[in-house]
């Protein structure tokens, strides 16, 4: 690993003293530097601390993609706290669960409200001026507690620590071509409280100083306009991403718009489901991109193949292992 410290955080941090200028984030019509990002997750983590929260506590996020996600995010890590991201669509049921389950103390939401279970609310992240917390770097501690999908009961908590989140970064980036460049311009409309958005990529947008372009929700013809018009170069995706593309370009009745859309494309991936071989094939012939596919999970931070891994694209495929990844194959009714 580089020693950049081990933390999204610190990955922050070092991308600003190295391309202070170079931009980082564009969401909407907001836009910022490494060095203005870096500054808001101080004021952030500064915040946080004014709430009396120490280094270990939980706090739990529930906002959509954007800046105030990055901030309270980011800031919480800073001051050394644990991040529980939760998923926006949750009933307050749901919601209670989690925040009880994973021992928050304080929940990050977009607006007011009471106390969720006891726990006290705070509208968007936190911000104070003053120094920020300068907790120990600690590889091995907890960064983040993410909670699984759930489909066969209720959602389980996995921890994630930095040195994990970093290894996976490394392992991502060792491979040819690497998924994200610092002169990548990363569309991020998967959800950032998950850890594909969360980590393969924010995590990679961070770990090289490249520009996440973030969407707050999809909707397939506003994302293509957007990557035509912000010069995206690389997606991480989903199977309904793909397929949702495509339907609108059907509706549209020509592929004018998918093409301007994926025109500057230099890495197209897919996880979290399989990718048809339908959807696989008409992307190459309609887009002229290649997706990548690849298989991961939450308690792996969370890559452990791809088709990238093997250089060799091709459908119904989860390539093979990354770099200083081991992979066995049992079957589950035998052992």
């Amino acid at each position: 690993m580089e020693e950049v410290g081990t933390s999204l955080a610190a990955l922050v941090r070092a991308a600003a003293r190295r391309r202070p200028d170079a931009p980082a984030v564009v969401a909407g019509d907001r836009r910022l530097s490494w060095a203005e990002l870096d500054a808001a997750v101080d004021r952030a983590a500064a915040g946080f601390a004014a709430h009396g929260l120490a280094a270990g506590d939980r706090v739990a996020v529930q906002l959509p993609n954007g800046l105030d996600w990055l901030r309270a995010s980011l800031g919480a890590l800073r001051a050394g706290l644990v991040v529980v991201p939760v998923n926006t669509a949750y009933t307050d049921p749901e919601l209670e669960y989690v925040l009880g389950d994973s021992g928050a103390a304080l929940l990050v939401t977009a607006a007011d409200r009471a106390p969720v279970g006891g726990v006290p609310v705070c509208a968007g992240p936190p911000d104070a001026d003053g120094p920020a917390p300068e907790p120990p770097d600690e590889p091995t501690a907890p960064s983040f507690l993410a909670y699984t999908s759930g489909t066969t009961g209720r959602p389980r908590g996995a921890i994630l620590t930095a040195a994990a989140l970093r290894a996976n970064q490394e392992q991502c980036l060792a491979m040819t071509p690497p998924p994200v460049r610092e002169d990548d311009r990363v569309l991020l409309v998967l959800p950032l409280f998950h850890v594909y958005g969360l980590n393969a990529g924010f995590g990679l947008v961070a770990a090289t100083g490249a520009c996440a372009v973030l969407q707050e929700t999809f909707d397939p013809v506003v994302s293509l306009t957007v990557m035509a018009d912000e010069q995206v170069t690389a997606v991480p995706g989903a199977p309904p991403m793909y397929q949702a593309w495509l339907a609108a370009a059907d509706a549209l009745g020509n592929d004018a718009a998918l093409r301007r859309g994926f025109a500057a494309m230099r890495m197209a991936s897919s996880g979290a489901a399989p990718l048809p071989e339908d959807i696989w094939r008409a992307m190459r012939d309609r887009a002229a991109v290649t997706v990548w596919e690849g298989y991961g999970l939450t308690e792996a931070s969370p890559v452990v193949a791809s088709t990238l891994a093997t250089g060799r694209a091709k459908p119904n495929c989860i390539g093979g292992p990354l770099p200083g990844v081991e992979l066995e194959l049992r079957d589950t009714a035998t052992t």
